[in-house]
């Protein structure tokens, strides 16, 4: 063979022998047979497929000059749009010139328009300016509504400068949570309520998603949303499942696993099986806070249903609460500590003494008298005020959470009352008695918060009201040696109370300005309203023969008329059912 000069074949020119053989290619000047096909003494055949440069890679050339293009439609399309702003603001009569008013404040009439018409382009460029100034003003309109909620239920942190376009981006699920609570019509609220079940119904079970976003939406569904909304539609246990189950596979409620190998990931997967759970790696306060909340909500619908478990306290869990209480990231956080410790207390009365109302007595296993045990719940409750932030002393949303606690602790003198053959027990008395007060004081509470405060209460402070009426009822009928009927309905008259809160419940949507063009399906507040008073008149029918106590005439709104079959359907359902055991008298279905 002939010495000749052989060079490397260009990009994809390869032969078909060397390119199915991934070797380099070398060919010479004439474009005879490359190096490897004359050793190999074989035909050398150009390939049938060359491979195409990618599009992307351009020279540099071809990008600059692609830029400078672009550029200049841009300075093209600015002077455009100068030239017909100055056009408008040299008219006279323009609400831009200097002699008129600003933009928005003067109606556009025949002489403030200019005889010049603008371009299709300038009105376009126009109204994209002022759409996104709009957007924004709404969204941060739903954001500051929202923020007033988390005052009352603090397990979110949404300070500024997180603003709405980052929720958007980094919590989608959650925005649509917060734009439905903002939503003001009663039909389409509605309609974004059933909306919102259907993605998180694909999101959790049809496509198994485990996020913090989800995790969030879920806890806020259960604060707000489930109150909202007509009981026949929803039900909350299988939502408070939802939320158990999220951060059970997340793995909130236990230590991250060490993991040295991913120290830059947030999360990882654990686990066999092609469906590993992502669990989170570093915890953050705001998993802190949830899977705290998780656990105060869970357990309030758990206790007043009676009807389904809740997530368990964990030793790591109290790692949390200490170090919420200890870091003191926000002042709100404080609160949720209260909060949680308050609940606390109220976990232990169910699991140490039992959900006696509802048959479950299984928590009753002690030998020593019942008072030892009221007397070191009393004593948890009384070490929460003593230990509080000095700024605390006067939240009330704190102080209703520790009025309910005494509530469900002195609440079960009622069911283990002795006999009245075996005489009068002066410490059951005194147990009684302390139950009515703290029933008194946190009504005096719940009564104290502005009308729109109404409208952010979560559903833990909403259920804990409900049980306390509950308890003022067993109390306002209860027959013991030495227990005064007529001191009960002087000191905490229950339809009095019902009907304060009531009233409140009416004064909310005509405050919001709800709009409901549908007259046969009422806001939630409005039906809140008519529930209760569909209660009292079944309470009224049961209370013994006392002079009621009564506000002065001008105090008192026009008792409205009671809508039974309203009330009946309400109660028939299965979140409600537990009203049930009272026997009011409902009337005919």
């Amino acid at each position: 063979m002939e010495t000749q000069g052989w060079a490397t074949a260009a990009y994809g020119r390869a032969c078909a022998g060397c390119a199915q053989a991934k070797c380099k290619c070398l060919v010479t000047e004439e474009g005879d047979r490359c190096a490897r096909c004359r050793r190999l003494n074989r035909e050398c055949r150009p390939a049938t497929r060359t491979r195409k440069m990618n599009p992307l890679r351009r020279s540099a050339a071809a990008k600059t000059a692609q830029l400078e293009r672009r550029l200049d439609e841009l300075t093209s399309l600015l002077q455009g749009s100068a030239r017909a702003n100055n056009a408008v603001a040299a008219t006279p009569d323009s609400p831009l010139s200097d002699s008129g008013l600003s933009r928005g404040t003067q109606t556009s009439g025949p002489s403030q328009q200019s005889t010049k018409p603008s371009s299709p382009r300038s009105s376009s460029i126009d109204n994209r300016s002022r759409a996104p100034t709009s957007r924004i003003a709404e969204d941060d309109e739903v954001l500051t509504s929202f923020r007033a909620r988390l005052r009352y239920f603090p397990f979110i942190h949404l300070a500024p400068p997180y603003c709405a376009a980052d929720i958007k981006a980094d919590s989608p699920y959650l925005w649509r949570c917060m734009v439905l609570l903002h939503c003001k019509d009663v039909q389409r609220r509605n309609d974004l309520h059933t909306e919102l079940k259907e993605v998180l119904a694909k999101a959790l079970l049809a496509d198994c998603k485990r996020s913090f976003d989800l995790l969030q939406t879920v806890l806020v569904y259960l604060a707000w949303i489930g109150f909202e909304c007509q009981p026949r539609k929803v039900s909350l246990g299988p939502y408070m499942q939802m939320a158990t189950s999220l951060i059970l596979d997340i793995g909130l409620n236990r230590p991250p696993p060490q993991a040295a190998d991913n120290t830059g990931a947030q999360f990882i997967k654990v686990g066999p099986g092609p469906c590993r759970p992502w669990v989170s790696l570093a915890r953050t306060m705001d998993e802190r806070r949830a899977v705290l909340a998780c656990f105060v909500t869970c357990s309030t619908i758990s206790q007043t249903l009676s009807r389904t478990d809740y997530l368990r306290w964990t030793p790591h869990m109290t790692e949390c609460l200490d170090v919420l209480a200890q870091t003191k990231a926000t002042p709100d956080d404080a609160v949720l500590v209260q909060i949680v410790r308050a609940q606390r207390v109220v976990d232990k009365v169910i699991k140490g003494l039992g959900n006696v109302f509802d048959g479950v007595d299984e928590g009753y296993n002690t030998g020593g008298p019942l008072s030892f045990y009221l007397k070191g719940l009393q004593s948890e409750v009384d070490d929460i005020r003593a230990k509080m932030p000095p700024e605390l002393h006067q939240n009330t949303i704190v102080l209703a959470h520790l009025s309910y606690a005494e509530i469900a602790i002195y609440e079960i003198a009622v069911a283990k009352s002795l006999p009245p053959n075996q005489g009068l027990d002066l410490i059951h008395l005194d147990h009684l008695y302390a139950c009515l007060s703290a029933i008194r004081q946190r009504f005096e509470m719940f009564l104290s918060f502005p009308v729109v405060a109404f409208v952010y209460l979560p559903l833990t402070t909403l259920m804990h009201t409900a049980h306390s009426m509950v308890a003022l009822f067993r109390l306002s009928t209860f027959e013991y040696p030495g227990w005064d009927l007529v001191v009960v309905r002087q000191t905490a008259d229950l339809l009095l109370l019902t009907r304060q809160v009531a009233d409140k419940y009416f004064q909310v949507a005509e405050m919001l300005g709800v709009q409901n063009e549908d007259m046969e399906e009422s806001d939630s507040y409005t039906t809140t309203a008519k529930i209760l008073m569909g209660l009292q008149a079944g309470w009224a029918t049961r209370l013994p023969n006392v002079q009621p106590i009564t506000l002065p005439t001008a105090d008192v709104p026009p008792l409205p008329e009671i809508d039974q079959e309203l009330v009946n359907s309400w109660l028939a359902s299965q979140d409600f059912s537990w009203f049930t055991d009272l026997s009011v008298q409902r009337g005919p279905s």
